[in-house]
């Protein structure tokens, strides 16, 4: 291999998430994928989500190249986010999946309860590291409690307190809250040491199947759905079950 050859191989890919959470996290399969054969930069806002990613490295979001390849989904029916992706990285749907090495016992172990930990998402809550929340795409919340009455016996529920929560429409049954001001290294781990995840359309719910957690998504009330997000469905953020086979229900 000529010195050309060996700088071509170990040139620098760099890819630009768009803001969000579930925004990095999509991309995470993807940088891993390239990281195998070489270098890659990440412009984000969430450099935690690729930590455990070796030969990745992270900067601002704002401080992508002019040359990053952006990585973005199109908000259109028809469409599939990680698809979306994938298309824009130039390569074929890969597994879903986080890279997460930290070892930590399960929080049922915790908690000393029998029964399976699950965190859901209050519909009426901000999202962990946002001080809002996007009601357009709020659930039911009567859909939600009745599914948690119904598994009351199966679930230890836990939740994530916001100082910015309102109390209209908060959940009853929850058994535990966490901070919401946590790191997002922590807010991570505390996912992959979870049995079950119930939330709404969200950056819960990829960060579920990428830890192949079992889900529950709750579909927006269509009436109250706005602008761009009315035309977000399930089945546009859900990765395919081929490559990421945890169980999915949608409610």
């Amino acid at each position: 291999m000529t010195d050309s050859q060996v700088r071509t191989s170990q040139a620098v890919k760099t890819f630009r998430t768009l803001s969000g959470l579930g925004d990095a996290v999509f991309a995470a399969p993807i940088v891993a994928h390239f990281a195998k054969s070489q270098p890659v930069t990440v412009a984000t806002n969430y450099p935690d989500v690729f930590h455990f990613i070796e030969n990745a490295n992270t900067i601002p979001m704002d401080a992508a190249p002019s040359d990053a390849v952006r990585l973005r989904y199109m908000p259109r029916p028809g469409h599939n986010y990680y698809e979306d992706y994938c298309k824009a990285a130039g390569v074929p749907m890969l597994p879903f999946e986080l890279p997460w090495k930290e070892e930590a016992p399960k929080l049922s172990e915790i908690f000393k309860t029998y029964r399976k930990v699950c965190l859901i998402k209050e519909p009426s809550t901000a999202h962990m590291h946002r001080n809002r929340n996007d009601f357009s795409i709020t659930p039911d919340h009567r859909v939600i409690q009745r599914w948690m009455l119904d598994n009351r016996d199966r679930f230890y529920f836990i939740a994530i307190e916001h100082e910015t929560n309102t109390i209209k429409n908060r959940l009853v049954g929850i058994d535990y809250k966490f901070s919401s001001q946590h790191p997002v290294g922590s807010y991570l781990s505390l996912i992959s040491r979870v049995d079950h995840i119930a939330t709404q359309i969200g950056h819960l719910a990829p960060l579920a199947q990428a830890f192949r957690k079992p889900l529950t998504l709750f579909k927006p009330e269509q009436e109250n759905r706005s602008g761009f997000m009315k035309y977000v469905t399930p089945e546009m953020i859900l990765v395919p079950k081929e490559y990421a086979p945890a169980p999915v229900e949608v409610i």
